[in-house]
């Protein structure tokens, strides 16, 4: 509501609304107060997004507040007592620092994004802080042993972290993206129950040795200066990793695990592991892994010894491709190839024709194949021509008034310059050719 409409300018009695629980204000006041004859005092849930006001006018202190929202406001100062509050935002706020005797037990979610803070007080219940951009906070913690959400991302002065120290066993997911961290400290092992930690564009970030085992999810796209992920202990439980254009990377970390699921490796160019003699030791032990992307490794000459459980298999821009091999075993589960712009890539696996339903995309128009139990079909983008398989080899019917042709074609390779089209028409022509002299 426009506080200038719904709230008197000069009130001669006191109005008292003791049955609003809900005020999302709006508006700004200027030089003027909040109007003193009124009073909210079981208001539940006050968002005034924009307040002019460097301190929340005492009447809207409700001591039943359960949600305060004052992001982007000129707000100084908060209430020291709100002994229910569940979320307080203050982001984008002219605020410095919340008082050592600030007492909100039931807080839960504290948002600081955008201030000017540079600690934060003891809050025992606290699940989610976020301290995004940042620029004056150095990574000290009070005691918060609930936290499970941190957010710590586009902190570009943050060279320094240690979330051990304020007992955060229950921490789940760690947000740090562009911060300056250049190394993270052998006490992050002891964060128990982290499961998601993003790490992208740490750009001072060189080598990754300590993290915890519990860890499902770990984002390191754009660290430009990482160049090794040498782990005192095994990620048994990862199931994402994603380390995309991370250029210096020379190794990944060892025994990913079973459990892996997507694996996203774009712009890596130099691993040793996609080496053609190391792949079958990178690719062993996972059975689990439903994606992989290698898009952009340049250097990437073979590959081999790939999961059958493989859905997605993404190689767009390898340049250097030459052999796509699919013969560690039968691959059902594979639903998209992506190999555009793979030059040298002149030849697909045979065993690509068994498969129920493929999309091949690359620089040609889109292939589909298809099989059925008996008589596996080949689906290409023309309203002439179709092309039906039989005893091994494709079928072609000419639709031509004079002349029915049937026979069989002998296998095709598709290449970038010269489609399958272009080879069918060719092969059309020469056998074409005798018949014109009839």
């Amino acid at each position: 509501m426009d506080i200038d409409k719904c709230f008197p300018k000069e009130a001669t009695e006191r109005i008292s609304l003791p049955q609003l629980k809900i005020l999302l204000l709006k508006g700004d006041a200027g030089d003027r107060t909040f109007p003193e004859k009124v009073s909210c005092e079981n208001l539940r849930w006050l968002q005034w997004r924009c307040c002019p006001f460097p301190q929340l006018p005492d009447r809207l202190c409700s001591k039943e507040l359960r949600v305060l929202d004052l992001s982007f406001s000129n707000i100084k100062d908060v209430p020291e007592s709100l002994p229910n509050l569940l979320v307080l935002d203050l982001t984008g706020t002219k605020i410095t620092e919340l008082p050592d005797h600030f007492r909100s037990p039931s807080l839960r979610v504290l948002r600081l994004s955008r201030t000017e803070i540079s600690k934060v007080p003891v809050l025992q219940n606290l699940e989610t802080l976020e301290l995004h951009s940042c620029k004056k906070f150095r990574g000290e913690f009070p005691y918060l042993p609930s936290l499970r959400h941190l957010g710590l991302s586009n902190c570009n002065d943050l060279t320094f972290l240690d979330v051990c120290n304020g007992g955060m066993t229950d921490l789940r997911h760690l947000d740090l993206r562009s911060s300056g961290l250049s190394i993270l400290h052998k006490k992050m092992m002891k964060l128990s129950s982290l499961e998601h930690l993003n790490l992208q564009v740490c750009t001072s970030l060189e080598t990754l040795s300590f993290l915890p085992t519990t860890l499902q999810k770990l984002r390191l796209a754009g660290c430009s200066g990482l160049q090794t992920v040498n782990l005192q202990a095994s990620l048994p439980k990862l199931q994402k990793f994603g380390a995309e254009e991370c250029r210096n990377l020379r190794t990944l970390p060892k025994e990913l695990g079973s459990c892996m699921r997507v694996l996203a490796l774009q712009g890596c160019d130099g691993l040793s592991e996609l080496l053609a003699t190391n792949q079958a030791a990178l690719f062993r032990d996972l059975y689990s892994l439903q994606k992989l992307d290698l898009s952009r490794c340049m250097s990437l000459k073979t590959l081999s010894f790939l999961p059958t459980s493989l859905e997605e298999l993404i190689l767009i821009g390898c340049i250097e491709l030459e052999v796509l091999d699919f013969r560690s075993g039968n691959f059902t589960n594979l639903k998209r190839l992506d190999i555009r712009f793979c030059p040298r890539l002149r030849s697909l696996p045979q065993e690509l024709g068994t498969l129920p339903e493929l999309s091949i995309e690359r620089d040609d128009p889109p292939l589909t194949i298809e099989s059925t139990e008996s008589e596996p079909t080949i689906e290409i983008d023309d309203p002439v021509h179709t092309i039906e398989s039989t005893e091994g080899y494709p079928k072609i019917e000419i639709d031509d008034p004079a002349h029915t042709i049937e026979t069989t074609l002998p296998p095709l390779r598709l290449h970038k310059r010269r489609g399958l089209r272009s080879r069918i028409k060719s092969w059309v022509r020469r056998k074409m050719l005798p018949l014109s002299k009839v």
